[in-house]
């Protein structure tokens, strides 16, 4: 299991590098926003994918991307998919 989630972190790494090549490019605005929107995102998949590995499958509650609900790290499958 451990594994999988290393590769979607090695994904979510490359994604980053992707959106940051195309930032220097001439870019509409909108399309600007669309890059600098997707790179959060991007953060934001990391860090839930670092914590979960850190703890290991421990229980432990991660606010969901609305800040809404609250969910333990077993269930951080929700956000992967």
């Amino acid at each position: 299991m451990k594994a999988l989630y290393s590769l979607r972190l090695r994904v979510h790494r490359a994604n980053l590098e992707r959106f940051a090549r195309l930032l220097p490019n001439n870019l509409s605005e909108s399309e600007r926003e669309y890059i600098h929107r997707r790179i959060a995102e991007e953060h934001s998949a990391i860090a839930k994918l670092e914590e979960y590995l850190t703890n290991a499958g421990q229980p432990t509650e991660i606010r969901s991307s609305s800040g809404s609900k609250r969910r333990s790290s077993s269930d951080v499958n929700v956000f992967l998919k």
